[in-house]
């Protein structure tokens, strides 16, 4: 008889393993925003580098400087490159973006594959720099979530450990793309895991500002978008804010709604929806070049309100139309770089309407189009925090604050209760990322196989006698039954210890005892993944192994509903 006794964790392991390992997670959280921010650096560099080969100038933005003929086939072009790349590959390669993340975080468990990190930048790189429709936040999200969470795998930590990785690579993303860590941090805790703990806050805040300082080392410390340090000039004001909200939550809604319209689409040919997505968006900037790519320097112009009031609606108009379509298409790039484009063109408009309307009260002309960044950036993808602090972060702008935040109520109405749209990244949500709205189910997830595991067991040769005697020494609730060192099969000890008093001749596994059903999973699961498992496998417990291979603890499928029940009764 051998008692089989739990191989301990590295002393760093084990403490990740427990809820308020803040310390530990602040490590990783130094060394994943590191890891992201010069993964998603290299990432816009390699955009750079594509379009000045490809005459769009150094910054990947000077579209409106290429002839039209330039434009539509660099648009058509790019598109069509990326639909035989993602052709030539596998389904599950394919998978990329903010949606794939968060995908892999409740269906996964946060293990991120590096092969479609490796896809995503390479289309992304060439989506963005043939212009493409789209930001670069979403490419580099998935691109330093998906180091992040290689950190962990490589090191095996604990599957709840890896939420929190992602969440650091997510924060470092953002920071890196726009220099603005503070919204990455509210933009993974609100979007990514969609709740707020302490022990989730603390790392992703080192992430982030690791990544800012990374940032800022190498030159970036300038605001992306120079406005007038404008104010609101006048309570009466207001009114036009609330009409502000209400155009920006209305044009998030024509974007959500446009693109779960186009579902049907994505059953078509890759290249044929890849190549009308690219071919439209270059006969609209045949016309309109500011639509191409994320519209960076053209921001920065409506910020200074040199744009007509025609011209405004032309670009919004022409703007919602490409991200509709290539969003809806489901083209590899990101969808927050549009929104503050289509934000900051809603927001100069109101704003010079308003001052036909009652110029001795009217505000600045750059302070409407920076609420209107943060209020459709934040409408869309339903985090209002991340949308305001982007917008103060970009510009460096704290004035915008209480009009945004008014602002931002306005939009959030009128998008989720009038006009009943959900976030750009649920409106094609599947069954497994629905976990990510379910409180238990993100306990579950965040809550690592130790919390409920018994290590009171014992190992029984199957071929061993049965002699009272020693059974009755037995102290273990349950007994694995072994054939040359691997599991068997399970035996509650009580029922083991009946028969040998009934048949003290046999060996062990001549006994007609109770055999339970059981799965083998690694010391890295989480709850959650253990429950999966049971279920899938209609098994009854679950074996812990160590990264030997040896048994170390059990997980019985009551263990967790009693999990469970202590939770809902701690609230």
């Amino acid at each position: 008889m051998r008692k089989i006794k739990r191989l301990k964790f590295s002393r760093f392991r084990d403490h990740l393993s427990s809820y308020d390992a803040i310390a530990g997670y602040s490590v990783l959280g130094l060394m994943s925003g590191t890891l992201a921010a010069f993964a998603v650096l290299g990432f816009f560099w390699g955009i750079q580098a594509l379009g000045s080969l490809l005459g769009s100038s150094a910054t990947a933005e000077g579209f409106e400087a290429l002839s039209i003929l330039h434009r539509v086939g660099l648009a058509t072009g790019g598109a069509l490159v990326i639909a035989f790349i993602l052709h030539a590959l596998k389904e599950p390669s394919r998978s990329t973006g903010i949606r794939h993340v968060i995908h892999h975080l409740n269906s996964h468990y946060g293990q991120l594959p590096l092969r479609n990190a490796l896809t995503q930048t390479i289309v992304g790189i060439i989506g963005l720099a043939s212009g493409q429709s789209g930001g670069r936040e979403g490419p580099g999200v998935h691109i330093g979530a998906t180091v992040a969470s290689a950190l962990g795998q490589r090191f095996r930590l604990p599957n709840n450990s890896l939420r929190i990785l992602i969440a650091c690579g997510t924060a470092a993303s953002i920071s890196a793309a726009f220099n603005t860590p503070l919204a990455g941090v509210i933009f993974a805790m609100e979007v990514i895991l969609a709740e707020y703990t302490v022990v989730g806050f603390i790392p992703v805040l080192v992430g982030a500002a690791t990544a800012s300082v990374i940032t800022q080392w190498f030159g970036n410390t300038e605001a992306i978008f120079a406005a007038p340090q404008a104010h609101l000039q006048s309570l009466a004001e207001l009114p036009l804010i609330v009409l502000l909200g209400i155009a920006c939550g209305a044009s998030a809604a024509c974007i959500t709604a446009s693109v779960k319209r186009l579902e049907p689409v994505l059953q078509w040919p890759i290249w044929l929806r890849f190549g009308l997505a690219g071919l439209t968006t270059g006969c609209i900037a045949a016309f309109i070049p500011e639509v191409m790519g994320m519209g960076t320097d053209t921001v920065a112009i409506l910020l200074s309100g040199q744009v007509t009031l025609i011209f405004l609606v032309l670009l919004a108009l022409a703007k919602i139309a490409t991200t509709s379509l290539t969003a809806g298409v489901g083209m590899p790039v990101g969808t927050i770089g549009p929104s503050l484009f289509i934000g900051a063109t809603i927001g100069a408009l109101v704003g010079d309407l308003g001052a036909l309307a009652i110029p001795e009260m009217s505000s600045e002309h750059s302070l409407y189009a920076v609420v209107g960044m943060a209020t459709t950036m934040g409408v869309m993808i339903n985090a209002p925090l991340a949308g305001i602090l982007a917008a103060v972060e970009l510009t460096r702008n704290l004035q915008t604050t209480m009009p945004a935040l008014i602002c931002m109520v306005a939009g959030t109405i009128v998008f989720t209760s009038v006009l009943r749209q959900r976030s750009i990244y649920q409106i094609l949500e599947t069954v497994d990322e629905s976990s990510q709205h379910n409180p238990l189910l993100r306990l579950l997830h965040s809550t690592h196989v130790s919390a409920c595991w018994s290590t009171q067991f014992t190992a029984l040769e199957a071929d061993q006698p049965a002699t009272q005697e020693e059974f009755a020494m037995i102290e273990a609730p349950w007994c694995i039954i072994t054939r040359h060192g691997e599991p068997s099969y399970i035996v509650k000890t009580q029922n083991l210890l009946q028969r040998v008093v009934e048949r003290e001749d046999l060996s062990v596994s001549d006994l007609d005892v109770r055999r339970f059903s059981y799965v083998t999973l690694d010391d890295t699961a989480s709850v959650k993944r253990v429950r999966d498992v049971l279920s899938n496998n209609n098994a009854e417990i679950a074996l812990i192994q160590d990264q030997t291979g040896q048994v170390i603890a059990g997980v019985w499928s009551n263990d967790i509903e009693k999990l469970i029940n202590r939770a809902a009764r701690n609230g």
